[in-house]
């Protein structure tokens, strides 16, 4: 324990394998690598013989440690994106090595074969993933003998944008099939990445137990615009706001709507005085909400997300399990979802107390079946209260944001269907920002390598499989250069 400082919590259920079993039973990890060579990426290329870059940096720190669990100490690797190149091989799918056996012997050798590729390719316009998605999967599929001697890893590097979504979309699906995994290091900063319009519109139930949430929502919007401003500085950001009651129950106390303004100023000011009043039976009129979030605020045409704050269902006996005086308002709803997300507007739901529970589960039903590209418009968040509400509602409101904008840039989703409606077997795509972990290198690697585990022995466990090879076991020395 002192030589190594090495901890290993192990909780054994049953039969059931961990990876350090599969290990043990001789699983190699097979790391292939797909490298980004169009021109948007061209700038983190640059070579300095002094300091690698990061595209070396990350080969170099990930493939070290994969090295461990690679008795052949052979890396397949791919370049995309890139013009120049000998006639034989597709321009978004190439061996870096220009040869038709891909595998290169150890990661210095990568190194080596990237610098020659550099001095070979020109940078191209476009950036596809998928060609080299299906070609590893056609790979993989192919080698039979050894199909599950080897859990394949694809280390995809690329400063984060392509230009084939739905493509990939239909690989991934395939790739939660096989025993293999996806990892994407978007090694530019994100900062640099986004840009556009960018807007976002706190739809907030305004009835009398809201007083709280609108005073921190007053409060925090100008510190919540100057720090997504900080964080995205290329976008251009409009706020708005949608502040709804129960006026079917209680007619005097209507929904009110603040269009998109840059001026958060303005917004504070018709927070200051929006009054939280009323409220009528239990259930409140999410429909006039999302009639007014919809269709009369002027949205432009890049990212788009509402915030939507509230403790109370919606009426209609589809979406609450309270008091609820107008049961048969809850046709009013599908259509307004449908329209939602034609317009794509994102949602991100902050269940106050878990007091809409019922609302928030069957309105991201009714969005998963309209969107049926599977863009990952809606999604929902326990919103506890705290002693220190302001600051929690702030910090809440900027990390979904940033998530939103981060899904938009890769095209990360809870759940992707395929064309032909297959969904994917299990969770085998991760993202990681480069520049989050940068001058950490022990971290960039814990954080690429992390899920690896998990989805390794989801693989196995749900293909049914307890040996990899009844012979053989792995053993690691040196814990400083172990990770999982």
């Amino acid at each position: 324990m002192k030589k190594f400082d090495l901890i290993i919590d192990t909780e054994i259920i049953g039969t059931t394998k961990t990876f350090l079993d599969y290990i043990k039973s001789n699983l190699q990890l097979k790391l292939e690598i797909a490298i980004d060579f169009s021109k948007k990426n061209k700038e983190l290329h640059n070579i300095n013989d002094n300091k690698m870059n990061r595209y070396e940096e990350t080969i170099k720190y990930i493939g070290d440690i994969v090295s461990y669990y690679n008795d052949s100490q052979l890396f397949s690797v791919w370049g995309f994106g890139a013009d120049n190149i000998p006639e034989q091989f597709n321009r978004m799918c190439f061996p870096i090595n220009f040869k038709k056996d891909s595998n290169i012997e150890k990661i210095d050798g990568v190194l080596k074969e990237y610098k020659k590729c550099l001095n070979k390719i020109n940078f191209s316009e476009q950036s596809e993933f998928s060609p080299v998605v299906k070609h590893i999967i056609k790979m993989i599929e192919e080698d039979k003998e050894h199909f599950n001697e080897y859990y394949n890893i694809l280390l995809l590097l690329t400063e984060g944008k392509y230009d084939d979504r739905e493509e990939i979309i239909k690989e991934i699906v395939k790739v939660s099939k096989i025993p293999m995994s996806i990892i994407i290091i978007g090694l530019q900063d994100l900062r640099k990445q986004t840009c556009g319009e960018f807007d976002i519109v706190y739809m907030i139930d305004s009835t009398g137990s809201m007083g709280n949430y609108l005073k921190a929502a007053r409060d925090q919007c100008i510190n919540i615009s100057n720090e997504l401003q900080n964080i995205f500085t290329d976008f251009n950001f409009k706020f708005g706001g949608v502040f709804y009651r129960d006026p079917i129950d209680c007619p005097n106390e209507k929904n009110e709507i603040f269009d998109l303004n840059d001026d958060v100023l303005s917004l504070k000011f018709f927070i200051s005085n929006v009054k939280p009043i009323g409220g009528g039976d239990e259930a409140e009129d999410w429909a006039g909400g999302y009639k007014l979030a919809i269709n009369h605020i002027n949205w432009r045409n890049g990212l788009k997300v509402i915030i939507h704050i509230c403790d109370a269902d919606s009426h209609g006996k589809e979406y609450t399990n309270s008091e609820d005086h107008h049961p048969n308002e809850g046709v009013k709803i599908p259509p307004l979802i449908e329209k939602c997300v034609e317009k794509q507007i994102k949602v991100i739901g902050f269940n106050i107390n878990k007091g809409a529970n019922t609302s928030f589960n069957e309105f991201k039903k009714l969005y998963n079946l309209y969107d049926k590209k599977r863009r990952g418009l809606y999604k929902i968040r326990d919103f506890e209260e705290t002693e220190n509400l302001d600051e929690y509602f702030k910090d809440l409101v900027i990390k979904e944001v940033t998530s939103v904008a981060s899904i938009e840039l890769i095209g990360e989703n809870e759940q992707l269907i395929g064309s032909n409606k297959e969904k994917w077997g299990r969770d085998i795509v991760q993202f990681v920002p480069y520049d989050k972990y940068k001058n950490n290198p022990k971290l960039l690697t814990e954080k690429v390598l992390e899920k690896i585990p998990s989805q390794v022995v989801q693989y196995y466990n749900n293909k049914k499989i307890k040996d990899v090879k009844k012979d053989g076991f792995f053993i690691v020395d040196d814990y400083e250069i172990m990770t999982f």
